[in-house]
C-alpha cells in the first residue's frame, strides 16, 4: 500500500525516516474533507511533524482504528 511504501527505501529495506514519519503519514492519507477529498499531501508531512506529539499520536490512533488496523483487543484497552 502506499502507507506501507513510506518506510521503504528502494532497495527494500526498512527506512527510518519513514518509520519516524509513519503517524504523520498516516493522517496525511486518511483524513478527507465531507466530499471525501484529501485534506493534506505530501508536501504537508514536515508542518504536521512539527505539531504536538500528543495530537499526532491520538489523529493517528484514531485513523488506525477507523482503518481497522488495530487489533481488537487492544481497541477496547484504551
Amino acid at each position: 500500500t502506499k502507507y506501507d511504501a513510506g518506510a521503504i527505501n528502494k532497495k527494500g529495506q526498512m527506512d527510518t525516516r519513514g518509520l519516524l514519519t509513519a503517524n504523520v503519514r498516516l493522517i496525511i492519507l486518511c483524513c478527507v474533507d465531507g466530499e471525501g477529498n484529501a485534506m493534506f499531501t505530501s508536501a504537508d508531512l514536515e508542518p504536521l511533524q512539527d505539531m504536538d506529539a500528543g495530537t499526532i499520536e491520538d489523529l493517528a490512533g484514531k485513523c488506525g482504528d477507523h482503518c481497522g488496523m488495530t487489533d481488537d483487543e487492544d481497541a477496547g484497552k484504551n
